[in-house]
């Protein structure tokens, strides 16, 4: 697996380049996946592609489970798709609100950055955007004792998805394949800049 490190400490930035696959089962998401899979000790955003096979046994969202949970196949699926996994540790105990506070913010870069590449304008619904009434992400956040995760996925293609919903892709919004990578990187590292340039506003702030 030839994992290459784009951002260094104190939030790790690594890219699985996307000429190799990966699929995201929902043990991805679990606590020190990055550390016990790939090496990577402390704060890190992970981006890689692949399918997406999440069976109702690794389901983090609960409302997703009793809608989706008795139907037999995974719950959240998809063919190609774009997954970023995030892990940090510097809130002790961890957060859930903070982590979806967090999620908020990837959210809505990805917005920006779609609506500043595509030219399009996309629904908002929570964390997750509609391009036509189609769906084109999913995202989710958990904690542990250790740590808190996030799982932000946005389609490729729109083969491979649930037969009951309807879903919308980078292709479907004009990408070409060759960018998307690209794409992916620019997210993350916006994320990355977004959390620290938060760090630098709390220690430079009075407190009363």
């Amino acid at each position: 697996m030839e994992l290459k490190i784009l951002e260094k400490e104190p939030i790790i930035v690594a890219l699985l380049p996307f000429i190799c696959k990966m699929t995201y089962t929902g043990e991805e998401i679990k606590p020190l996946w990055a550390l016990r899979k790939l090496g990577l000790q402390g704060d890190s955003v992970v981006i890689f592609s692949g399918p997406l096979r999440v069976e109702a046994s690794e389901l983090v969202d609960v409302k997703d489970f009793i809608i989706e949970g008795g139907k037999g196949h995974p719950v959240i699926c998809a063919d190609e798709a774009v997954s970023i996994v995030i892990e940090h540790f510097d809130q002790q105990p961890p957060s859930l609100r903070l982590m979806y506070h967090r999620l908020r913010i990837l959210a809505f870069l990805f917005k920006e950055l779609i609506e500043e590449t595509c030219n399009v304008k996309l629904r908002r619904e929570g964390t997750d955007f509609y391009f036509k009434n189609g769906k084109l992400n999913v995202g989710i956040a958990t904690v542990s004792p250790a740590s808190g995760k996030m799982h932000f996925a946005f389609n490729i293609s729109s083969k491979g998805a649930p037969p009951a919903v309807k879903v919308a892709s980078l292709l479907d919004l004009g990408f070409k394949r060759e960018d998307i990578e690209d794409f992916a990187v620019s997210l993350a590292r916006r994320y990355r800049h977004e959390i620290l340039d938060i760090d630098k506003d709390v220690a430079k702030s009075k407190t009363f």
